[in-house]
């Protein structure tokens, strides 16, 4: 039986609050005002002959359906944000003519770009992109403060249900919504008060106490202030090998979600070089069955901190990741953006806080497969969109296909280069496969590297012997040496040549050979 209240209607004429999440995204709206990393675009390729007056028709029900698609955001006198819902009016669907799939692709990809006004709205843009009479593409882009992964599907299957009936001349097929969005973000404001609220921020305060920012190698400086210029990387995990993982998993009571966290962490702190660090994993967060029909901002990003000391068996591991993400699930109440208010979090503005990278299995269900009885008059397929910016450092999306696993990496432009991305996600793959064979060997034993990073590695960048020339040849030109000298005694050669030349320079420091010399005195 249920323990907690079910959420109810709020009282007619009640503005509803904005949700913790809402908040926080507004917040990040004003710090980075402009971006298009909280953009959740969908696009969809349909074939066949297109009724366009049922599309509108459907696309104004579902706007008319869900409160959160005609929501804005203006600020009061004090610049505190309050929320908005316009009544329902007809969906502004624009359409374009494309030459070939590449230009629909850059159609699409511009205006899943296009930076959201919060205050003015509307926080949905549409575009129906014809290639022939009987192939075009619909892209919906919705802002996040009122929409998330879930609600997409949402979206795509309620728009396709209502085009299905329109287009055979029927009814509006949707039941009424039980809840909206706002009596949500109404009970979830009352119900993280008092007991409850100091329960979940004190497990939360002892889980994440010092854990450190991942800092993974970056092909550029690390910008003074945060940025969400993004691209993808992507790449697929057969199914044979995920078969294995899930029985991997299995065996040890997990699920192949923790097993596939446990791994990307392995591979995390291999490039980073340390140990101890938060991955973050999104939850549907919809706790209560009146929401899972709704269109909104529900999901919640769980900080799950690696456990990776010692040199445990991977299955080992597999259960520590285990008990980790049970203990955050059964306290995964408290929004991310609450307990980053909660728990007072240094705000650092390189970078997000708490975590840097993310892991997120996307396994709702395909909203192709969710119209009513299989009679839609077209066929529908997915239809691939460009990464226009991202929340973090380094984000992994992987769902479950026919074939296996496809994983995309959106990662940030401005911190690494494709090249380096294709490493990490190259190095995974073969640590995955080695963990699936060899399960019970130490996470030390499966080194993940390909056989010319090996020899790079082992052979090329060990091999550091040298003549000594250039700078120190004054030894054997004074007679003073055969050039067999060790490096240290060189260097002390040199410091007593030119006590004042400079030795090392970083930044606007630098410091002579002599100073050199009584600071390396003063470490011995």
């Amino acid at each position: 039986a249920r323990t907690a209240q079910a959420v109810a209607r709020r009282p007619e004429g009640t503005v509803p609050p904005l949700s913790f999440a809402q908040e926080r995204l507004w917040f990040m709206e004003q710090f980075a005002p402009g971006t298009a990393a909280y953009n959740i675009p969908v696009a969809r390729r349909l074939r066949g002959p297109l009724d366009l007056p049922a599309l509108r028709r459907a696309l104004d029900a579902v706007v008319a359906r869900h409160e959160t698609l005609r929501t804005r955001y203006p600020a009061t006198d004090d610049g505190r944000p309050v929320l908005e819902i316009a009544e329902p009016a007809p969906f502004d669907l624009r359409t374009a003519d494309a030459e070939d799939e590449a230009h629909a692709a850059r159609l699409v990809d511009e205006l899943g770009a296009l930076p959201f006004d919060l205050v003015t709205g509307p926080l949905m843009h549409g575009l129906l992109v014809r290639l022939a009479a009987d192939d075009r593409v619909l892209l919906l882009v919705v802002h996040h403060s009122v929409s998330d992964g879930w609600s997409s599907e949402v979206l795509v299957s309620e728009v396709l249900r209502g085009y299905t009936a329109y287009a055979a001349g029927g009814a509006d097929p949707l039941p009424e919504l039980p809840v909206q969005y706002g009596d949500f973000a109404l009970w979830q404001r009352e119900r993280l008060t008092g007991g409850r609220l100091e329960e979940e921020v004190a497990y939360w305060a002892r889980e994440l106490a010092d854990v450190r920012p991942l800092e993974l190698p970056t092909d550029r400086p690390r910008p003074e202030r945060q940025t969400f210029e993004g691209a993808g990387y992507g790449f697929d995990i057969d199914g044979e090998l995920l078969e294995r993982l899930t029985a991997l998993g299995k065996a040890q009571g997990a699920t192949v979600h923790m097993v596939l966290l446990a791994a990307f962490q392995v591979v995390l702190s291999r490039f980073a070089g340390q140990r101890d660090f938060a991955v973050g994993s999104p939850v549907a967060g919809r706790p209560e069955p009146e929401l899972e029909g709704l269109i909104g901002m529900f999901v919640n990003v769980l900080a799950l901190r690696a456990r990776l000391d010692g040199d445990p068996a991977f299955t080992e591991l597999v259960g520590r990741t285990r008990e980790t993400c049970l203990e955050a699930y059964a306290h995964q109440e408290l929004p991310f953006a609450q307990l980053v208010s909660e728990l007072n979090v240094e705000r650092d503005v390189t970078r997000s806080p708490v975590f840097q990278a993310v892991l997120a299995i996307q396994n709702y269900a395909s909203a192709a497969d969710a119209t009513a009885g299989g009679e839609l008059p077209l066929e529908v397929e997915p239809f691939g969109l460009h990464a226009a910016g991202t929340r973090f450092d380094l984000e992994l999306f992987l769902m479950e296909g026919e074939g296996g696993l496809r994983g995309a990496f959106n990662y940030n432009t401005d911190l690494f280069d494709e090249s380096s991305i294709a490493r990490i996600a190259a190095h995974l793959g073969r640590f995955l496969r080695a963990a699936a064979d060899r399960p019970d060997e130490p996470v030390s034993a499966h080194d993940g590297l390909d056989p010319a990073e090996r020899h790079r590695l082992l052979t090329e960048w060990n091999d550091t012997a040298v003549e000594s020339a250039g700078p120190f040849a004054f030894a054997e030109a004074s007679g003073g040496g055969d050039g067999t000298e060790t490096l240290t005694a060189l260097i002390a050669a040199q410091a007593a040549r030119t006590p004042d030349a400079v030795a090392v320079e970083f930044g606007a420091g630098s410091l002579t050979y002599a100073e050199l010399d009584r600071a390396a005195d003063r470490i011995a």
